[in-house]
């Protein structure tokens, strides 16, 4: 099940190399022939743009949008997110190319102008039903989950910027990690997650747990260590934050020191060796708890 949406120029016509052109610049596209696909790693959206020669078509009569060359295809089952990732993306080829779209979803935009407005409310309404239809019949996804939009959106939103706000902190100057938000299903729940390697400055929105991960500063036992990866709730680092912690108005907490303290590796070698049984789930597995059904919602 996917949102498809056709356009074609207000006037006059678009060659295959144009729009190709288009999106050469743009590393998240990859180009084909006969489809341009997009794949954010950092996010997890993708989408596609598709090309069809229409004097190839002429003589077929399989509806309005033979007469469009250009497709837009959107999956549904899919986090709110997906759309507000891809509507920057349509509207600006739409832009470019002055574009008119024919839109045969339900509560679709018709034939006409685009608007993002028409867009945004015409593929939530179909992904609502998509989704509630889904987890009627099959449940939830044993690979994925429902989690509060709020928190999908905040989890797209940092991961979405996570390597420009560690660009800007490098152009600063400044050594500190900037960790991806995950999500991952722990004790039959899905939760977020993020990794701290060997206590090292970073930069985060908070996290229900922090994986930590111990190499250079593993326990010792028999006068070796043993690297290993210990999952802890976010609020087991309080002590470490109060002490070399800030939080900004957006209650984005940094560690500000340049090495390593002695209290902060004590703090890290001391964390009891314990399972850390999680699975990460792939972010477009992961819907909004919202457009379930209620009784999907625990």
């Amino acid at each position: 099940m996917s949102y498809d949406l056709f356009f074609k120029p207000r006037n006059g016509s678009i060659d295959r190399a144009a729009f190709h052109a288009f999106f050469e610049q743009n590393p998240l596209f990859t180009i084909g022939d006969a489809e341009v696909a997009y794949h954010n790693d950092a996010t997890g959206t993708y989408f596609s743009f598709g090309w069809q020669d229409i004097e190839a078509l002429e003589g077929e009569d399989d509806g309005p949008e033979v007469n469009y060359q250009i497709s837009f295809n959107l999956n549904y089952c899919r986090p709110s997110t997906f759309a507000l990732e891809s509507s920057p993306h349509v509207t600006a080829l739409v832009r470019n190319f002055d574009l008119v779209v024919f839109d045969p979803q339900t509560h679709g935009m018709g034939e006409g102008d685009f608007s993002v407005e028409g867009f945004l409310s015409g593929w939530n309404a179909g992904n609502e039903w998509a989704t509630r239809s889904v987890i009627e019949r099959h449940g939830i996804d044993e690979h994925g989950g429902l989690v509060p939009q709020s928190e999908i959106h905040r989890t797209w939103h940092w991961n979405l910027y996570r390597s420009q706000r560690g660009a800007a902190l490098e152009q600063r100057g400044i050594d500190r990690f900037v960790p991806t938000r995950m999500y991952v299903r722990l004790d039959g729940r899905v939760t977020s997650m993020i990794v701290w390697p060997d206590g090292i400055p970073f930069e985060s929105a908070p996290a229900e747990y922090v994986l930590v991960i111990r190499e250079e500063l593993a326990p010792r036992s028999f006068l070796r260590s043993k690297p290993d990866r210990v999952l802890v709730p976010w609020s087991d680092l309080r002590p470490v934050i109060e002490l070399h912690g800030s939080t900004d108005a957006d209650g984005i907490v940094a560690l500000t020191f340049e090495s390593v303290p002695r209290d902060v590796v004590n703090f890290v070698r001391k964390l009891p060796s314990r399972g850390s049984d999680f699975t990460i789930l792939s972010p477009d597995r992961v819907l909004d708890a919202e457009l379930a059904p209620t009784s999907a919602v625990k």
